[in-house]
């Protein structure tokens, strides 16, 4: 791992911060397994703070950190800005970043079929603005996605939330890849345009939001559409920000088949899972303890149930707990975890 390590640091020592965005600098990072941590040159046992792959403070400081069992990188470019996007999640912990996602929120997104059809929509029109970049491409993504702001205001909010947190940090990981190696840069790029078109990512819709982020970002970024600011300081979404002032478009409306599929199947998925689970583990706790911790990547709900492929956490008693393993839970409407089965 030492030597993953000093490879990783060479590349990230030799970028350009300034370059990434306005005051970005680096942060001291981890890589760590089931047993250790490596920081620098300590080596330590690995403790309940090093959870995913995220930022976390440390002492006194944010430190970046990486799970090198669950999520191993072959490549050490594509690793070392990987590091560089949680060494932005430092940052924007640091710098007082209040535009995150409702992480809760999310777990009751609506994947309705008229929601995705339109939202699908707005991704193919996205990728027309960065393909042959044209003002009234852009103008008709933002009017599309204001249409649908309308009836799902809180799916939308929560979109361009992920899209300004994560969605910057993956620009950010971009720009860095962009330094290091110009041609893995286009190939990411070309990566994040195929999974932006794909009808079967609108389902967890988290994730394609990393991309559409980052592709609205590139493609102010590349057409002198003005979007720096400082963070901390800005209470809009980076979408609010570059979205101008234009009419809801209207749009007619035809259901996809391969959408209402996705989510009859999703859904069915989903239910089978619980259930299959609850009949095969037993429930090793009843109450109602405050949920406290997930992974948004790795939970999915039905019903009042949350199926927790890692881990989750809550408190009891004031004290924080982990359970560190699959599990289903059992919440109520607060989000309270009423009954936990493992």
């Amino acid at each position: 791992m030492k030597e993953l390590y000093n490879a990783l640091y060479e590349r990230i020592n030799g970028l350009d911060f300034s370059r990434l965005w306005p005051g970005f600098k680096s942060f001291r990072f981890a890589l760590y397994d089931d047993e250790k941590v490596l920081l620098g040159e300590e080596v330590f046992a690995k403790d309940e703070r090093f959870i995913g792959n995220t930022a976390i403070m440390y002492g006194d400081e944010f430190l970046a950190i990486w799970d090198v069992s669950l999520s191993p990188v072959s490549d050490p470019d594509i690793f070392a800005v990987k590091i560089i996007h949680e060494m932005f999640h430092a940052f924007q912990r640091q710098s007082g970043e209040t535009r995150w996602a409702n992480e809760l929120s999310g777990l009751k997104y609506a994947y309705a079929s008229d929601n995705l059809t339109i939202k699908h929509r707005e991704n193919i029109l996205l990728l027309a603005a960065y393909d042959g970049f044209a003002p009234e491409k852009l103008d008709e993504f933002f009017s599309l996605r204001k249409l649908r702001r309308e009836k799902y205001a809180s799916e939308v909010e929560y979109e361009t939330r992920i899209e300004t947190i994560e969605g910057l940090a993956n620009y950010v990981e971009l720009m860095a890849l962009c330094q290091l190696s110009p041609d893995k840069y286009e190939k990411a790029v070309a990566e994040i345009k195929d999974e932006i078109g794909k009808v079967s990512n609108l389902i967890p819709i988290r994730k394609v939001c990393y991309y559409t982020g980052a592709l609205l970002l590139i493609i102010c970024s590349e057409n002198g559409i003005p979007f720096a600011h400082k963070i901390g300081a800005e209470e809009k979404t980076f979408y609010e920000l570059v979205a101008k002032d234009v009419a809801a478009g209207g749009i007619s409306l035809e259901m996809n088949a391969e959408i209402e599929s996705l989510i009859k199947k999703y859904h069915d998925e989903n239910e089978k899972l619980i259930h299959d689970f609850i009949a095969s583990h037993p429930c090793r706790l009843e109450g109602k303890y405050p949920l406290r911790g997930l992974d948004p990547m790795n939970t999915i709900k039905f019903g009042e149930y949350l199926y927790c492929k890692h881990f989750i956490s809550y408190s009891d008693a004031g004290a924080l707990q982990f359970v560190k393993q699959p599990c289903v839970v059992k919440v109520d409407e607060q989000f309270n975890i009423l009954a936990l089965y493992c």
